[in-house]
């Protein structure tokens, strides 16, 4: 979860003080990182309700009512894809 902000604060290192530019925009991919995974987060935990136990007891999970699966999946595809397209390198995804 933190790899992309580990490797943007590094980038953040080597980057010069007259590439302003870069240094905003590396900020910009750490703070959305950080936004995005908790949201993630606070998603996964709340999908049930009250029934975290949902989340890994299947006598639980038969009577709970939780969130659709295809908001796991869209929640995934935000998380893994969205800062790939934002980084100045394809390689920090």
């Amino acid at each position: 979860m933190l790899g992309r902000v580990s490797f943007s604060a590094f980038l953040l290192q080597i980057v010069g003080p007259s590439k302003k530019w870069q240094k905003v925009l590396l900020w910009t991919v750490i703070i959305s990182q950080l936004a995005v995974n908790c949201v993630t987060v606070i998603q996964i935990f709340t999908q049930c309700g009250p029934d975290i136990a949902a989340l890994w007891d299947p006598t639980i999970a038969a009577e709970a009512v939780c969130l659709s699966a295809n908001v796991q999946t869209v929640i995934g595809y935000v998380q893994s894809g969205k800062l790939h397209i934002l980084s100045p390198f394809g390689c920090c995804a």
